[in-house]
C-alpha cells in the first residue's frame, strides 16, 4: 500500500502532514488549510515549500521529510 504525506521546508505554514491512505484524504487537508490560511496558502503552495510524497509505508509518510529521495504527486 502507497501512503502520502505533506512535507516541507521553511518555517511556513503547511497543511496536516498525514499519513493519508489516498490522495483525496491529502487534498482535503489541502483546503481546510487553504481554508484557515487565505490566500497566503496558494502563495506557500506555489512557492515550492509544501509538496506531497508517496511512500511505501506508513511509518515511513508519518517520519517523511522534504529532503526524502521519493516520488512527489503532481495535484
Amino acid at each position: 500500500m502507497t501512503w502520502y504525506a505533506w512535507v516541507r521546508f521553511g518555517a511556513n505554514p503547511s497543511p496536516a502532514k498525514g499519513p493519508f491512505k489516498t490522495i483525496e484524504e491529502a487534498k482535503i487537508a489541502l483546503e481546510r488549510f487553504r481554508e484557515r490560511y487565505g490566500a497566503k496558502a496558494g502563495t506557500y503552495e506555489r512557492a515550492g515549500s509544501i509538496r506531497l510524497n508517496e511512500y511505501p509505508t506508513r511509518a515511513a509518510a508519518r517520519d517523511g521529510d522534504i529532503s526524502d529521495n521519493v516520488p512527489s504527486v503532481d495535484i
